[in-house]
């Protein structure tokens, strides 16, 4: 099984309290789960820009003809192949990290993380059944 950790614990403080959760939770996963593999991504290391302008005219384009196995899709391959996923990032004021969100933008894609039934209804196509938000 493989677990899809993604670290945004993003801090002005000497020490995070959600790192400090998460790694507890890791720890115990690991001692659980001894044979998993864990993945870690540290979203706060990645050049993420919004999507808007020719980048998203670009990448609608890659979508449109199905070519969702060009390197601007391996964040969302990523995510799809994940069993089981954690994000660790704070929560404060009532919202999380910016980082977070644009990190949220670029998995999301059609055909790889999501789809659509034939009557309209969305349709997730990830592997994990469970995520956890710390």
């Amino acid at each position: 099984m493989k677990l899809l950790y993604v670290d945004c614990c993003i801090t002005v403080h000497e020490t995070s309290r959600t790192k400090l959760l998460a790694d507890t939770f890791l720890s115990a996963w690991q001692k659980a789960h001894a044979g998993d593999e864990i993945e870690y991504l540290d979203a706060k290391a990645l050049d993420l820009r919004p999507l808007m302008g020719e980048a998203l005219v670009q990448r609608e384009e890659l979508l449109g003809s199905r070519r969702t196995g060009e390197p601007s899709f391996a964040l969302a391959r990523q995510f799809a192949q994940a069993d089981r996923i954690v994000i660790a990032a704070p929560f404060w004021e009532l919202s999380f990290p910016a980082q977070l969100r644009l990190y949220i933008e670029h998995i999301s894609a059609l055909n790889i993380t999501f789809g659509y039934a034939q009557d309209g209804a969305p349709l997730g196509l990830c592997r994990a059944e469970k995520m956890l938000y710390l």
